[in-house]
């Protein structure tokens, strides 16, 4: 069975945003999209930029581990990083839409439980850990360049990690069950 992880991850994502930006924004203004796809939205938006991923390399050496009669190779282990920018007609609006952010993000260190749905349990992710990450100034003047308005607008950025995508590879072995040994002295022959 295949499953999308990623599209999963950015639906877990939307649905976390949604229970705690409900008073500021409409589940369907949180889009996923990059910052030059929205022109001169009429309601407030967020959009929610997947910038990047990468392998996260702490995690990468684990050993295949055994499950019946099969090794079962590990999964490949990512951190994914997303920006959040909101749009307003009013400048103020989008404070105020990145300050709920900001603070929702830092009481909520991990995703788990019911945010996270069945197919990412599935493949291991009970929990995602959220942490903020500092954009480097190259990316900001790219992502700022991108703005049909150009109008500054501010930007949190967020790496989760682990998400873990199953291997594909497993490897089959037959398990020893017994074993016999003929250690019986042999004559010589002259």
């Amino acid at each position: 069975m295949v499953t999308n992880i990623l599209k999963n991850i950015s639906g877990s994502l939307k649905k976390f945003l949604f229970q705690n930006l409900q008073e500021m924004i409409e589940e369907n203004d949180i889009l996923f999209l990059t910052p030059g796809e929205l022109g001169h939205p009429d309601t407030p938006k967020l959009v929610v930029f997947l910038a990047s991923f990468e392998e996260n390399n702490y995690l990468r050496n684990t050993e295949p581990e055994r499950q019946n009669n099969y090794k079962q190779y590990p999964p490949l282990i990512l951190d994914i990083q997303y920006h959040l920018i909101p749009f307003a007609k009013e400048q103020e609006k989008e404070w105020m839409i990145i300050e709920k952010i900001l603070q929702v993000f830092h009481d909520t260190k991990i995703l788990q439980g019911d945010m996270i749905p069945k197919e990412l349990l599935k493949s291991g992710n009970e929990s995602i850990k959220i942490t903020s990450f500092k954009i480097d100034p190259k990316s900001m003047e790219r992502i700022q360049n991108s703005f049909l308005d150009k109008r500054y607008r501010l930007i949190a950025s967020y790496t989760l990690s682990p998400i873990k995508i199953p291997s594909l590879r497993n490897q089959e072995f037959k398990e020893i069950k017994k074993r016999e040994l003929d250690i019986s002295k042999k004559e010589k022959s002259d």
